[in-house]
């Protein structure tokens, strides 16, 4: 009676641990598919963010932070009402064709601030200004504080979105700020577009209310599963009945308010109408304190998930009645076998359900035993497969076949555990990834006697983040996951870039992408980093406008990108490289063409008043001095009153062009004004310095010029002296230049 009462109590127990085990399975998968519906709802938000953020930076580099611009703009602040007004007409008239394109690239504002916070022009309200911002809009404040831009979500007076904000100066003058900003409708839209899902927004009362005009609160609508949110009336243009009813139904057994009031992502199973769906919280935050306002609502039907359920079921209901077999048998036989055949088939059906299997080396004994799950994970008959290392090498996808050998070896020699991670091909031609652990028994004398391992079938995993990672390919921008030493994931646009078919071709002839970042002052690259940085922490502590690297494609063109960095997990950043390119060229075009003299070609005074102050630190980290030389054309007034002014500017660019034929590479030349001009020198010595100037006078001496024939120069030059303003050096120049003209001209003095 009482080994009945025994083995029916063990078949309860098994019953129940088989079943606790496979409900916990069920949870993991469902756990495993909520994981990848957050993370795929992230890195959809950061990249729909990413590409209205690069939209946005065209146009403000492009049309917006532009020399025109800024001067109309440049004494607002001073300026009376009726001046100030007169200004909002005419930066409204000029920026109004741009704003109503705007819409194309779903840029939805441009709404231009005082330094005081006050709104200046709302372009979608041109009759609303003047109402301080301080204290709706952080993004605002920031920018106007610290003259930096800034870009989150925010509410505002009238429409709430994500916000571009940018500050305005020009020569070193502080204007104000400028925001372009996107809508959570056309956020909602771009998700709608990819995933074909069941979208909806919501935004906490309290925000709206705090920061709303009243005349534009008929905007939103009293949310109806929540009594903290309220919907947006654009985005929820009628009843989501779906998510309501789904809602609903979490309701039964939970509080969805409790949830929204922790401000974090979340996301749910729910099964209603014989359909299972995942409901995905994504959390909107605000820019200043990082507090969740709002969420995305994104419903998604996973019905393959009850398949998979079936499937657990009728395995359970196969386990129980399998297990009362196993009681039953067990009863019938003798107790030493019986608890010895209980403890394998425990081992071996817990192996099954975790795909997991066991090897054991005795070295002693030069045996090896393997457990049945092994030869099942391979997919082979123990009569077919003999328990051997160079067995599992048999079926070793070649791509990680000498990783796999050198590991179990080099363990061996070096007597160290191990853990790996490789691809195996079966004999049915499936293929599987699988993750081996190792670990050894050492005697008193230090040599092995024993080795013990694992074999885990891990295929579902991986399959889960390919998901992932498959999203992460669809990206036409380079996306990379990666620690700042190795690459871990790269999509398909890297491998194009780069001209590879796989990622570890790529790892055979380089290690990390930054290798790659050309050397250029305008960018970031591996010369700007402390000793021993990583990149990434050098990315991270840079404003977003300075992340910018070159790189050459496999074809050898250059292409600029801007880098957006996101924190995945175990120290890992998703990164991703935004083409730049055709912004940077015209950047580039509109710089070359400020700082370049009309006329000449030669530099102009912009140039040299931004520039002199690093020309001079450059020459004195390289030991050489800063030499300035003012000279002018002489009698140049009787050329323009003799030959007409069509010749006296034929003199100057000629003159220019015999200057830089015969002066040396790193001289810089300036013209100063009309006929005057500034020529920057490096210079060792003063000898080095007379021989320069006096071969430049004599070979402008012996030039011909067309019916003018001859023309001499003046020359004053001096070096700089450290410590002293700039116009100093400037006025000792010009006094060698007098004495030179007084000493009767054509003459190099030196001061």
């Amino acid at each position: 009676m009482k080994n009945k009462l025994f083995y029916i109590s063990l078949f309860l127990l098994l019953s129940t641990i088989g079943s606790l085990s496979l409900f916990s399975l069920i949870n993991d998968r469902k756990e495993e598919l909520l994981q990848i519906e957050k993370d795929s709802a992230k890195v959809q938000l950061n990249t729909i963010i990413e590409a209205f953020r690069v939209h946005s930076n065209i146009l403000y580099f492009n049309r917006i932070d532009t020399k025109k611009i800024k001067e109309l703009l440049l004494n607002v602040n001073e300026a009376s009402s009726s001046k100030q007004n007169e200004i909002r007409k005419e930066l409204y008239l000029e920026l109004i064709d741009m704003y109503n394109n705007m819409h194309d690239f779903k840029l939805n504002q441009l709404h231009f601030h005082l330094k005081n916070n006050d709104s200046f022009l709302r372009f979608h309200r041109p009759e609303k200004f003047g109402d301080n911002l301080a204290d709706v809009r952080e993004t605002v404040k920031y920018v106007n504080k610290y003259q930096k831009p800034a870009h989150g979500f925010e509410e505002g007076r009238i429409y709430n979105g994500y916000r571009f904000v940018y500050p305005l100066k020009l020569n070193d003058k502080y204007i104000g700020s400028v925001e372009t900003s996107v809508s959570m409708e056309d956020i909602t839209n771009e998700f709608r577009k990819e995933f074909s899902k069941d979208i909806d927004f919501i935004i906490k009362k309290s925000v709206v209310d705090k920061n709303l005009f009243n005349s534009e609160k008929d905007n939103y609508k009293e949310c109806t599963t929540s009594t903290l949110f309220y919907h947006e009336k654009s985005i929820s243009k009628g009843r989501n009945s779906l998510i309501e009813s789904i809602i609903s139904e979490y309701n039964k057994n939970h509080n969805i308010d409790d949830k929204l009031k922790e401000g974090e992502l979340f996301n749910f199973f729910i099964k209603m109408n014989e359909n299972y769906y995942v409901t995905t919280f994504l959390p909107i935050h605000n820019f200043f304190k990082n507090e969740t306002v709002g969420y995305i609502i994104i419903t998604k039907e996973h019905n393959s998930f009850i398949t998979y359920e079936k499937q657990y079921y009728l395995f359970l209901i196969f386990l129980i009645f399998f297990t009362m077999f196993i009681v039953y048998f067990m009863y019938k036989i003798d107790d030493d076998k019986h608890e010895l055949m209980h403890n394998n088939k425990i081992l071996d059906e817990v192996q099954k359900i975790s795909h997991i299997g066991y090897w054991e080396f005795d070295l002693i004994k030069n045996r090896l035993i393997w457990s049945d799950e092994i030869y099942n994970i391979f997919d082979v008959e123990k009569v077919q497969f003999e328990a051997s290392h160079k067995s599992i090498l048999k079926y070793v996808h070649h791509d990680d076949l000498e990783r796999v050998s050198n590991a179990f070896y080099n363990s061996i020699e070096n007597k160290t555990d191990y853990r790996i991670e490789y691809k195996i091909i079966t004999k049915n031609n499936e293929v599987k990834h699988i993750s081996e652990l190792c670990k050894h028994t050492l005697a008193d004398d230090g040599n092995i006697i024993q080795s013990l391992g694992t074999i885990h079938d891990i295929t579902v995993q991986k399959e889960a983040y390919n998901k992932l990672y498959k999203f992460i390919d669809t990206q036409n921008t380079i996306v990379i996951l990666t620690n700042g030493e190795e690459i871990n994931f790269a999509n398909k646009e890297f491998l194009n870039f780069f001209g590879f078919k796989e990622l570890e071709d790529f790892k055979k002839e380089s290690k990390c992408i930054c290798e790659f970042f050309l050397e250029n002052d305008r960018f970031f690259h591996l010369g700007k980093l402390k000793n021993n940085e990583n990149w990434i922490d050098a990315i991270i502590s840079l404003s977003q406008p300075k992340r910018i690297v070159g790189m050459l494609t496999k074809d050898s063109i250059i292409v600029v990108f801007s880098i957006t960095l996101n924190y995945f997990e175990d120290d890992l950043y998703i990164v991703s490289f935004s083409d730049i390119s055709q912004t940077i060229n015209e950047q580039i075009i509109l710089e070359e063409k400020t700082v370049h003299d009309k006329l000449t070609g030669a530099y102009n005074r912009e140039y040299f008043e931004k520039n002199y102050r690093n020309i001079i630190k450059e020459y004195h980290l390289k030991s050489y001095r800063f030499a300035l030389c003012l000279f002018d054309i002489d009698d140049f007034k009787k050329v323009n009153d003799t030959y007409g002014h069509d010749i006296g500017d034929y003199v100057l660019k000629e003159l220019v062009s015999e200057i830089s034929k015969f002066s040396r590479d790193d001289d810089i030349l300036i013209r100063w004004g009309g006929e005057e001009f500034i020529l920057i020198m490096k210079i060792k010595s003063e000898n080095d310095l007379s021989k320069v100037l006096e071969h430049l006078r004599i070979r402008i001496e012996k030039h011909i010029f067309k019916k003018v024939e001859k023309v001499t120069c003046s020359f004053g030059v001096t070096f700089y002296k450290e410590g002293e303003d700039i116009e100093t050096t400037i006025k000792r120049a010009d006094l060698g230049l007098y004495e030179a003209k007084a000493k009767g001209k054509n003459q190099v003095i030196m001061i």
